[in-house]
Order: C-alpha cells, then structure tokens, then sequence
C-alpha cells in the first residue's frame, strides 16, 4: 500500500492479504515461504539503486581529487602532464569496472535465497521485534476498549497511517518500505514507571531475568499473531542483511577502486613514460622541459635582475 509520500507501507490487513495471495496446498498454520521471500525482495529493491549512487559519487570524487593534483604537481610540465593525466584516468575507469562488477555481485548474493549463519541474532531479533508489534497492538486494543467500542480493522489502520505519515514529515525521513505498526503506547508517570521496575525486580529475584522490552510477549495470542510473526520475522532478517551489505560495498568500492589503482598505477607509469628503455635518460629531459615561453619569459627577468644588482652596486661604490 503506498502512503501519500509515495512510500510503500504494509498494516495488518495487507499482510494478511499478502499471505493469503501466497498460499498453495500448504497445511493450516503454515505460512508460505514465498510470502516472506517476497516481502525480503521488496525491502531490497531499491539496494541497487542506492549502492550504484554511492559508488558513482566515490567515482567522481575520487577522479576529481586526482585531477586537482595532477594539475598542482605537473603544471610546469605539459609534456608530462600530459602523460600522466589520461594515463590516471584510464586506470581509474578500469578499477571501476572491476568495483562495479564486484559491487554487484554482493547485491545478487543478498537478492539471492534468505540467508544467515548469525541465527542467534536472527532470532534475538524476531522476538524482540515480535515484542514491539505485539505491544502496540495490545494498546491499540486498550484505546478501543477506552472508548467504549471495538474499532474496525480498516479504522484503525487509517488512524495508523495519519500517525506513521505525520511522525515522517516532522522527522524528515523516507522509506521505500516498511511494516506500519500502531502509534507507540504513552509515556509512564513517574509512579507507573517506578512500579514498573519493582515489577521487574521482583521477577529477576524469582529466577526471570526479563526486561521491559519483553513484556510484549505477555500479551495473549492476538488474531494477527501469524501476521504480526511474518513481519517480525522479515524484520529481523533486515536487521541481518542491512549490516553485511553497508559494510561489504564500502570494503569492496575501498579494495577494488581506491587501494586497487595504488597498487597498479607506479608499475602503468613507468611503462606509459618509457622509463626502462634505452631512451630513459632522453625522456625524462623531455618530460621535465618547461614550456619555451616560461624560459624565455625566466631569462629576460634574470636579466633584468642583474642589471638593477649592477647599478645598486655602482651606487654603493660611489657612496650613494
């Protein structure tokens, strides 16, 4: 379901149509693994886009920080300049090709299956998560029951929507997507939160080391409890594919493109200039030869120097 900002937010009752679409001849209480795979495919499908951004901008920054210093060091020397620059650049695009084939393969290993070994963290996840949604909804529960009245399904995930769509505009932030949960429960008083901790330090004195994140798993079976596990479930496996991928494109654009051309570009340089050959010596005067301007330009203003030393030192002679 797409919000007005064009974000692509999922409540209760299109997770629960979702599931629905997916089911083929499975037995009652078993949620269709394509279900999920597919909700993981929509958290990943704007990856691409943002990876390719971030390496485009290393790109270009990286050759504009080079060609700066190209042009500071190698001013004087146009001939070698001229080497050197386009020899940069064409080093620089070929360990970009590199990177970006790399880069790409990292996103196909995470649009490929679901797939984890950090299974402890996984699951700590899920619950923690399942915790959250069963806690907002157990207070959308309690707002109903306050007001006298049960509110519908669709009722509640427009008031739901009006919350989550104006939380987003105060904070500024955009998600391509996301699970849209029931507006957070009230802030405790000081005397709710105090027996609170009391509550808790009671139940760890009995052998129950809980926290308040888990008392949502208190709560009773809600009739959205195989929904709300779905998107707890997708969830914690975000929290698991996020990690790799933020860490793995930054290493594969450092290796393959910045720590990549260091590696390459004295062994390319010294073959471009002809620096082994037998012409080595005659080379390198060339490369180093200024611009014939530039001399001429050095020996009429030496000259001039030294007719205004003579004249000061015939002045000095004659005690002027």
């Amino acid at each position: 379901m797409a919000a007005k900002d064009g974000r692509k937010c999922m409540y209760l009752s299109d997770v629960r149509k979702h599931i629905e679409a997916a089911v083929t001849r499975e037995l009652p209480n078993n949620i269709p693994y394509p279900a999920k795979r597919s909700l993981v495919q929509d958290f990943q499908e704007t990856w691409e886009a943002h990876t390719m951004e971030c390496f485009n901008r290393v790109q270009a920054n990286f050759k504009k920080v080079l060609g700066e210093l190209i042009r500071e060091r190698f001013e004087r020397f146009h001939h070698l300049r001229g080497i050197v620059g386009p020899t940069v650049m064409e080093q620089i695009a070929l360990c970009a090709l590199e990177t970006e084939g790399r880069v790409k393969t990292i996103l196909e290993y995470e649009s490929a299956l679901p797939f984890t070994q950090n299974t402890y963290y996984l699951g700590d996840r899920r619950v923690k998560q399942l915790s959250v949604y069963k806690q907002a909804r157990a207070h959308s529960k309690r707002l109903a029951a306050e007001k006298g009245h049960l509110v519908s399904l669709e009722d509640q995930d427009e008031e739901d929507k009006m919350w989550r769509i104006g939380e987003d505009e105060l904070s500024g932030k955009k998600a391509e997507f996301s699970f849209s949960a029931p507006r957070p429960p009230k802030m405790l008083s000081a005397k709710e939160q105090e027996s609170l901790k009391n509550a808790l330090a009671e139940l760890i004195k009995l052998g129950y080391p809980v926290s308040e994140d888990d008392l949502g798993k208190l709560n009773k079976t809600d009739e959205f409890e195989e929904e709300m596990e779905v998107m707890a479930e997708v969830r914690a496996y975000f929290e698991v594919s996020y990690k790799r991928i933020i860490d793995y494109v930054p290493l594969a654009i450092d290796r393959h493109l910045l720590y990549a051309l260091t590696s390459v570009l004295q062994g390319v340089l010294i073959e471009k200039l002809g620096l082994g050959s037998a012409q080595a010596d005659a080379r390198c005067t060339a490369y180093i030869a200024e611009d014939p301007h530039v001399v001429a330009e050095r020996s009429e203003l030496l000259g001039k120097r030294a007719k205004l030393e003579a004249v000061q030192k015939a002045l000095f002679n004659f005690g002027l």
